[in-house]
């Protein structure tokens, strides 16, 4: 041979009967016969090709071998015992993050509880978005909780305040108003933008007794979006005018209409339902509240839907039910979670359930994110909306173009969220938001 070539491990089958084809043509015609005999030896005519003895005698990829301190072995009680040890005793922040974020993944809240403690000591970072929605599901007393005790634990709380349930949120505002105004700047900046989530008439009332004192600054707070014209803002009004401070009573934006709220009807006519409703007790005829209870938080997705909606008809009034569904709707099992948003419409009211559906938007599965991307947009929530502009970048092509469609149908209050997340868009992403703008904007809408 003219030279040696060098290789390394053993040519298959394949690549040899190529290299004799390739060399055939050339051959002295001595060697053509040899040369074909190779070839029939290596690959017989009209048989398939023969690779499994070579497949076979591959090496196999390296085996894994788990270690104890691995964070993605399957759920279990020493697992999770491990982890809770790591979350509290790690020296590297790193490592306590990465257990935090891997006990968010499971469901029970007893275990979501220790990651919130541990999130508003300081002992764990979790910027991202969906790890806040998941601790928020049990942050339902954050204005109480003992570790929000100086202004770096109120500036997380406050982050986290923006991730909880609409009702929660709106339970939080007194609390979130007071840390506006005496945080620091991040917890300042942390606090307002909860605060802007909170529905302006709900926020009017939390300051009314600051406005009261003409404390006239946290009227930036309520400035912008229309208010009713209760009597206390409308005294905030005579008391500013008194004041000379004609300017900030005109930045106010008053809506024609009743004083009280658009779900003032559905909230009596719910009042007058449980008015009429006796106190139940537990019958022979069935398990108990605390025995449903208790198979909806620990048994199979059928068992689960069975009880919970048992609970709705015969116990819907009850808060330990109302926090059941609200745990559940964190449920791993899709179908679990869909049932909970399913009973939540039933006993909650709207702005609870709204909120609710809202954190479905960040469901793994695709289609409970297109139905509540349905929901909200029919309803025009508009504090949906920012979720919603954010689902515009998702890699699944049927969820932007779901939340297009739905930013569509909302309409105007999608134009601001809009235009602000296409001026930080990366140039070949722009487009997915200024044809959205062009397509809500155009005067043939």
């Amino acid at each position: 041979m003219a030279g040696r070539v060098d290789r390394v491990g053993p040519i298959d089958s394949r690549r040899r009967i190529a290299a004799l084809v390739d060399a055939f043509p050339a051959a002295h015609p001595d060697n053509r016969a040899p040369l074909l005999d190779w070839l029939a030896a290596l690959q017989p005519i009209d048989a398939p090709a023969w690779t499994h003895a070579e497949r076979a005698a591959r090496p196999a990829p390296q085996v894994r071998v788990p270690r104890p301190d691995d964070l993605d072995q399957p759920r279990s009680t020493p697992q999770r015992e491990r982890l809770l040890t790591l979350l509290a005793e790690a020296a590297e922040p790193a490592r306590r993050t990465a257990a935090a974020r891997t006990l968010l993944a499971w469901p029970e809240p007893d275990v979501r509880r220790v990651v919130l403690d541990a999130y508003l000591r300081g002992d764990v970072v979790l910027p991202e978005h969906a790890d806040l929605r998941a601790l928020s599901a049990v942050a339902h007393d954050l204005h109480a909780h003992p570790s929000v005790d100086h202004d770096a634990a109120r500036e997380r709380a406050a982050r986290l305040a923006a991730f909880l349930p609409g009702a929660a949120r709106n339970a939080l505002a007194p609390q979130l108003v007071a840390w506006w105004a005496d945080g620091g700047p991040t917890t300042r900046a942390a606090a307002e933008s909860a605060l802007r989530m909170v529905p302006a008439d709900a926020l009017a009332d939390a300051i009314r007794d600051r406005l009261a004192g003409r404390a006239w600054t946290f009227l930036d707070l309520i400035t912008g979006p229309k208010l009713l014209r209760t009597p206390e803002l409308t005294a905030t009004v005579s008391r500013l005018h008194a004041d000379g401070r004609a300017d900030l009573a005109e930045r106010l934006v008053f809506a024609d209409g009743p004083l009280r709220g658009p779900d003032a009807a559905a909230h009596d006519t719910r009042a007058l339902e449980l008015l009429r409703i006796r106190a139940e007790f537990a019958t022979t005829d069935g398990p108990s509240r605390d025995a449903l209870i208790a198979t909806a938080r620990t048994a199979g997705p059928e068992q689960i839907r069975r009880a919970l909606s048992r609970l709705a008809d015969d116990h819907g009034h009850d808060h330990a039910v109302h926090t059941l569904v609200v745990d559940l709707l964190t449920h791993p099992a899709p179908r679990v979670r869909t049932h909970a948003h399913r009973v939540s419409r039933r006993l909650f009211e709207r702005p609870e359930y709204l909120a609710h559906t809202e954190s479905l938007l960040d469901d793994p599965r695709a289609e409970i994110v297109r139905s509540a991307v349905r929901t909200l947009s029919h309803a025009a929530w508009t504090p949906a909306v920012p979720a919603l502009v954010r689902l515009l970048g998702h890699g699944d092509p049927t969820l932007r173009a779901a939340a297009a469609d739905g930013l569509a149908r909302i309409g105007a209050p999608a134009v601001p969220p809009l235009r602000h997340a296409a001026a930080h868009a990366r140039p070949d992403r722009k487009s997915r938001y200024t044809e959205l703008l062009d397509r809500i904007t155009s005067p043939t809408r």
